[in-house]
């Protein structure tokens, strides 16, 4: 009884011991601050969720990590070497395909939503709608939207503002690109209706709301956001994360 004690507490030390401190700095759910990749270490993989889901073997050295990766739509795998720090607690700074000149940011987070409520610096819980359904909307024409708390007090905010007063400027920096290149080769609506009319109704509102806040407050946040560019609104609802969905597409309600 004695022997099979030692051995598993020689075990767990083994497995401790396992990686370096400077390794173990590295576990955790790192979302990129463009929200175009997400990587999960822990000790014995690192999964990147970008266009693509893998789960490759990884280690550091030299104050580099290197993992193999497989480029989105390729068979070749590439052994890349990125350069990284941690700037602040919970913050990630890695190498880009360039090197430091182009780098990602990383926060460190439980999920996507957490990931949201750290960099936009609000606090909100979702609720979960039964019919709610996977966004079938195009991800980059919405506008995100937070109703939730900030030092308990209740904000509305959207991505690029602390309020809801300049929304025609919020609007040009989401669609600041080609749109008309954009429906002609990304829209599944361009035997439906024409650009003019598809830069009208495809734009969105994709709003996260606290399911505590009080409905009046709610309803005075779509109010406004109605009279100032009436686009379609949809409340985002909790979301299981998928490792073969896009993060960045949640469950949504269409609100009349």
């Amino acid at each position: 009884m004695k022997k099979k004690i030692l051995l598993f507490l020689m075990s767990i030390i083994l497995i401790s011991c396992g990686r370096t401190k400077e390794e173990k700095k590295l576990y955790g759910n790192w979302y990129d601050i463009n929200e175009k990749i997400n990587i999960e270490i822990d000790e014995d993989s690192i999964k990147i969720f970008d266009n693509d889901f893998q789960k490759n073997k990884w280690n550091v050295s030299n104050k580099k990590l290197h993992f193999d990766y497989k480029p989105y739509l390729s068979d070749t795998i590439i052994k890349l070497s990125k350069g990284f720090a941690f700037t602040e607690n919970d913050t990630l700074v890695m190498d880009g395909p360039n090197g430091p000149s182009t780098s990602f940011k990383f926060i460190r987070s439980k999920n996507y939503l957490d990931f949201l409520s750290k960099k936009h610096q609000v606090i909100f819980d979702l609720k979960e709608y039964k019919n709610a359904k996977y966004n079938s909307r195009k991800e980059k024409l919405g506008l995100k939207v937070f109703i939730g708390y900030r030092n308990d007090t209740i904000i509305c905010k959207t991505e690029f503002s602390e309020n809801l007063d300049n929304l025609d400027k919020d609007w040009e920096e989401k669609l600041d690109f080609n749109l008309e290149d954009f429906y002609i080769n990304y829209s599944d609506a361009t035997h439906i209706v024409d650009f003019e009319k598809w830069q009208q109704i495809a734009p969105y509102y994709k709003v996260f709301v606290d399911k505590n806040i009080p409905q009046d407050s709610v309803k005075k946040c779509f109010e406004k956001m109605k009279n100032q560019k009436p686009f379609k609104i949809y409340m985002v609802s909790k979301t299981k994360e998928n490792n073969y969905i896009d993060f960045t597409n949640m469950k949504m309600i269409e609100i009349d």
